[in-house]
C-alpha cells in the first residue's frame, strides 16, 4: 500500500529514535493511510486517504448499501386487543406532621 495520502500528500517521515543514553538509530513514521471508496466528480473511486482527511471531511465516503433481509414469518395477530386492567396504586404513607412545641 502507498504511504502517501492522495488528498493532502502526507507521507512517511524519517528521523532518529533517541534512547535514554542518547544513542541514535534511524526510524520512519508513517501516516495512518486507509484505502477507501470515495466520491470524486460524481464518480466512485478507490483512493488512499489519511485519517485526518477522512475526519475533516475533505472526501466523502461511499455509503455501504443496506443488506436486504429475508422476510420474517409473522406471528398470527390477535383479533381483539386485550384491555389492560388499571393498576391499583398503593396508598401513600404520610409523614407525621411536626407540631409546634411551645417553649416554656
Amino acid at each position: 500500500m502507498s504511504n502517501t495520502c492522495e488528498i493532502c500528500g502526507k507521507g512517511a517521515m524519517a528521523g532518529n529514535k533517541v534512547s535514554h543514553s542518547n544513542r541514535k538509530s534511524r526510524t520512519t513514521w508513517k501516516p495512518n493511510i486507509q484505502r477507501v471508496r470515495v466520491v470524486v466528480d460524481n464518480q466512485v473511486k478507490t483512493m488512499n486517504v489519511c485519517t485526518s482527511c477522512l475526519r475533516s471531511g475533505k472526501v466523502t465516503r461511499v455509503q455501504a448499501a443496506p443488506v436486504a433481509e429475508a422476510p420474517k414469518a409473522e406471528a398470527p395477530k390477535a383479533e381483539a386487543p386485550v384491555a389492560e386492567a388499571p393498576k391499583a396504586e398503593a396508598p401513600k404513607a404520610e409523614a407525621p406532621k411536626a407540631e409546634a412545641v411551645e417553649a416554656k
